[in-house]
């Protein structure tokens, strides 16, 4: 039976997203005292299987999968989604959802800069054709949409318990790091975002997959995914270029490694170009015919400083006792990675369990330090063990070059390196997979429960 739900996850997971939506349809008011049965009868199933010794990881993951979508389906189901709390949904006068609104209704793309008209065109073409499907139904545009951004990001769940298995060999140690990385609070927030973020997390965690996979199954198949990924990454935001870069630089360090398979490494990376290439090549196109830059920035004006404090000030009792405090580049990642930037939600009801959730954050990013230094000293002589450390310190790189030139507070958003997430839980279960003290362990679990519990009580309540 929990094969059965593992193998049909994603149609299952689909079919949940359809049926709230056609109850929001029906009657809005019915969708949040359902989900709230539905989540009454997963806790009573949850304690039932528990109690009756029936309950294991591998079923217990098909809980988190399930509370993984009540959580963002609460914040669904409360919040517009074309309110405040979404990023530039109108900003310049041609925010995101203008965007993606022109794209359905003039099946083409903007002729020139406006707004957000400078982005890359996946997303919004992505949306665009299911703002069109809504149009013609006579539905909740807005909602449809966002049902979509929501099935992207529960498709994740699958792609990223597939990534994780690549390399671990405990079903604790998937089951631990696929918590974390579907409860953890970013990911909560842009399962739901209408800008481009989600899409560039989806087609990100995708091509990382599919690099990995190329590792152990070194195939033209894999490598053609992977460039066709790498480029709808790159084409969804340009910081996506982080993607190709990581790929170019593992290529270089696995060709001196293994110099005596140059011919065959040279065709597999023939086969990368040769799928990276044909899409971003339109785009560049694209860019030359209507004279705008690669790496536009519209804002010009610096709110910011650029010393060393401004960089890597981190006050960590400042933000346990008021989560959103702190305006350093770490602080300011740090914050919008647990509460985005948006500190008009964080009601005083809810302000004890912010302060609870943040002081977990940094116990959590603390351990995944801890863990993903030992996982690579521990296979530091196997190649594809650097990806996630290159893929990791290029995005980080490219962030800091960018925050240097645009020092402004907005340029130092969590959502610019919104991939590291997957970072994040592949490097919490490759490293607990590592370590054999049960005491250590049992330590590491309680931590992890009470930080998802914790992420999904308060993003559960948010309004």
């Amino acid at each position: 039976m929990t094969n059965l739900l593992e193998k049909h996850a994603w149609w299952i997971g689909g079919a949940i997203i359809l049926l709230l939506f056609i109850l929001h349809e029906i009657n809005k008011a019915i969708n949040i005292p359902f989900l709230y049965v539905i989540l009454a009868c997963s806790i009573i199933a949850f304690i039932l299987l528990f109690i009756f010794k029936k309950m294991n990881y591998k079923i217990a993951l098909l809980f988190v999968f399930l509370l993984g979508l009540l959580v963002r389906l609460f914040i669904m189901y409360r919040i517009d989604p074309l309110s405040n709390y979404q990023h530039d949904i109108f900003w310049g006068g041609f925010g995101h959802w203008d965007y993606i609104k022109y794209v359905a209704e003039h099946l083409n793309l903007p002729p020139n800069y406006n707004g957000e008209a400078f982005q890359p065109p996946v997303h919004y073409i992505i949306m665009g054709v299911f703002y069109r499907i809504a149009a013609v139904f006579k539905l909740d545009i807005p909602y449809f949409v966002q049902c979509v951004v929501l099935y992207m990001n529960f498709l994740l769940f699958i792609v990223m318990r597939k990534l994780i298995m690549l390399n671990a060999k405990k079903e604790a140690s998937l089951f631990w790091g696929m918590i974390i990385f579907i409860m953890f609070p970013t990911n909560i927030i842009y399962a739901l975002s209408l800008n481009n973020d989600p899409t560039f997390l989806f087609f990100s965690v995708i091509s990382l997959y599919y690099f990995l996979l190329w590792f152990k199954h070194k195939t033209y198949k894999n490598i053609a995914l992977l460039g066709v990924f790498s480029s709808l990454t790159f084409l969804s935001k340009a910081t996506g270029a982080v993607i190709p870069v990581t790929v170019l630089i593992i290529a270089v360090i696995y060709a001196m490694a293994n110099w005596r398979e140059i011919k065959t490494t040279l065709k597999h990376a023939g086969v990368y170009i040769v799928s990276f290439v044909p899409l971003t090549l339109l785009y560049f196109i694209r860019l030359i015919h209507i004279k705008q830059s690669l790496f536009y920035n519209p804002e010009t004006s610096s709110s910011l400083g650029n010393t060393l404090k401004d960089f890597i000030g981190f006050a960590a009792i400042g933000l346990i006792k008021n989560p959103m405090a702190g305006n350093s580049l770490f602080e300011y990642l740090y914050k919008t990675s647990m509460f985005d930037e948006y500190g008009q939600y964080m009601h005083n009801y809810v302000l004890p369990l912010a302060k609870f959730l943040s002081t977990l954050g940094l116990i959590v990013m603390a351990i995944w330090v801890v863990l993903f230094i030992i996982n690579i000293i521990k296979e530091r002589g196997i190649v594809k063990t650097y990806i996630l450390p290159v893929f990791y310190f290029v995005t980080m790189a490219v962030m800091f070059v960018y925050r240097y030139d645009h020092p402004n507070l907005w340029n130092e958003h969590f959502r610019y390196i919104l991939p590291v997430i997957a970072v994040y839980g592949i490097g919490i279960s490759w490293g607990y997979d590592k370590i054999n003290n049960k005491y250590i362990r049992f330590g590491l679990n309680i931590i992890f429960v009470l930080f998802a519990v914790s992420s999904f009580a308060y993003y559960s309540i948010l309004s």
